[in-house]
């Protein structure tokens, strides 16, 4: 039996993917869609079509996946497909890793979402943002396809602040949440310590770094990590707890 919260994700998830289809179903498969000749066939736009929009794996989106937008159809192929991938990763359905996170959120840029008619760009909010609380309700070693600092280096393509997310965060309750921010705090508080251009390029140009970097080095989120490392130690793995209790000795908040 399903915890509430669990209910809860799981009836969300069911309304969004339903909203998205409603919602992008003014995009019809386009047999004709332009594409590069030299680098998609007619066959190939054809496969994608044999089979209902619901129906199609991520295996099945993965060229396409990579070539969307470029040199295989326009926007509004783009938002037939849109649905779909998305529905793909709601439901951890990429066993196979064939689309990735990083990948969609490219795309989302490359294509402009922000100037989708705004119940377009209302209902990829919704998605992007339910992922994330799917992503943090669960421990990451169950995870299938991203961690934490995956998924806010995905954002900071597409996404204009990481504050929504770090919002949801501290709002998480259980233990999974604190487990994924030990991990990014142990992974990422060196380079955001010592801001370095290469490390989160994407949050950097989107002027995402200063917020990131304030947040992790905050008392609230110092609080957190320091009640983890002394209350539920025995429930994270031995390394990353031991490196989790030498970064809080090392790096006091700075606000």
């Amino acid at each position: 039996m399903m915890s509430r919260p669990d209910q809860e994700l799981e009836a969300a998830r069911a309304e969004i993917i339903a909203r998205l289809y409603r919602i992008f179903a003014a995009y019809p498969f386009r047999r004709q869609m332009w594409v590069c000749p030299h680098c998609v066939t007619p066959e190939e736009i054809a496969r994608l079509g044999r089979v209902p929009l619901e129906q199609l794996s991520g295996s099945d989106l993965q060229r396409y996946a990579w070539k969307a937008l470029t040199t295989w159809g326009e926007v509004v192929d783009f938002k037939h497909f849109l649905p779909r991938w998305l529905e793909i990763i709601l439901r951890g359905q990429d066993d196979g890793f064939a689309l990735e996170f990083s990948q969609l959120a490219a795309k989302l840029d490359y294509g402009q979402w922000r100037a989708w008619p705004r119940a377009e760009q209302e209902a990829v909010e919704t998605a992007l943002l339910l992922c994330w609380r799917l992503l943090l309700a669960q421990p990451p070693a169950t995870l299938v396809w991203e961690t934490a600092a995956d998924f806010l280096r995905a954002m900071a393509q597409c996404w204009e602040s990481p504050a929504p997310f770090l919002r949801l965060w501290e709002e998480a309750v259980g233990f999974p949440p604190l487990y994924h921010l030990a991990l990014f705090f142990v992974g990422e508080s060196p380079g955001l310590a010592e801001p370095v251009e290469e490390v989160w390029p994407e949050a950097w140009r989107r002027g995402q770094w200063p917020l990131l970097r304030a947040w992790l080095f905050s008392p609230s989120t110092y609080d957190r990590l320091m009640a983890l490392s002394r209350q539920r130690r025995q429930e994270l793995p031995a390394e990353l707890a031991e490196a989790l209790s030498f970064f809080l000795n090392q790096r006091r908040p700075l606000f």
